[in-house]
């Protein structure tokens, strides 16, 4: 489900930090995290791969017309999404498309149909890594252990994607109308669902919600806070269209009840915790 995961994370949130286009968590979680402070020192960083790819005549991999900003902090075409900051990079692309692109030879036994999430963490990141996990260092040998890998993934994935198994949008609804929620708060959760439906993706609503552009939302504090009491819900306020190419799974009922079959794609965060 390469294409539809690009898609979907497409649709959810994006980064908005000093060295990132957009970020629509809460600020005090932000700026009070130890984990969000990069520590500098004099040391240059190393260039980025992507800008000597750029400068190659006719390289495909470099920026497209598809930026969402001058800057190129973000970049996708739906064969891949970018961002560009001052601490890190997240790519996330299919790879047999990226390597298409490139005009590289592809081993016929191999199985490139996949979809590759890079963080590729810079030096003022890394000396962060180094102060959180106690480690030597920020030679190759300290820093590559799974539990660095988990937190640097798993924290970012999250960042961008949020939590809650991806639904068809009346089965999301379906769950805020049998939830334990007051009338009243099951409509306010409903039409952040249809806001983020028709708007095509959560950064898109909260960004014209803070500009003030959609009238029958409350007040960014809010719908953020709305945000997460669907994620609370085991739903993702991303939901899937009718029309995307996504296979049926089997919910099983506990209470006896008839199990559902019904189209689901599961969270990213969750694929990779498990």
């Amino acid at each position: 489900m390469n294409h539809q995961y690009l898609t979907l994370i497409d649709k959810g949130y994006t980064l908005r930090q000093k060295s990132y286009e957009r970020n629509y968590y809460d600020d005090d979680e932000l700026n009070i995290s130890e984990d969000e402070i990069t520590l500098s020192d004099e040391e240059p960083d190393m260039p980025d791969i992507e800008d000597f790819l750029a400068e190659i005549p006719n390289n495909e991999s470099s920026n497209n017309s598809d930026s969402k900003d001058s800057t190129n902090a973000y970049n996708s075409d739906l064969s891949y999404i970018y961002y560009k900051g001052k601490s890190l990079n997240i790519n996330i692309y299919h790879k047999q498309t990226e390597l298409e692109k490139r005009q590289l030879a592809i081993t016929p036994d191999t199985d490139y149909d996949f979809l590759r999430i890079e963080v590729q963490v810079k030096k003022r990141k890394l000396n962060t890594l180094v102060k959180k996990f106690g480690l030597m260092g920020r030679e190759l040998q300290y820093l590559v252990t799974p539990e660095v890998e988990r937190y640097v993934l798993e924290y970012y994935v999250n960042r961008l994607t949020g939590k809650g198994l991806y639904l068809t949008y009346d089965r999301a609804m379906n769950i805020i109308d049998n939830s334990g929620y007051t009338k009243n708060k099951k409509e306010r959760l409903k039409k952040v669902i249809e806001a983020v439906a028709k708007k095509h993706g959560i950064s898109k609503v909260l960004e014209q919600v803070e500009n003030g552009k959609i009238a029958d939302l409350e007040k960014l504090k809010t719908v953020k806070g709305y945000l997460k009491e669907i994620e609370k819900l085991g739903i993702n306020p991303v939901t899937i269209s009718a029309r995307m190419n996504v296979p049926k799974q089997t919910l099983k009922n506990q209470s006896g009840s008839k199990d559902l079959s019904e189209k689901i794609l599961f969270n990213l965060v969750d694929i990779l915790s498990a």
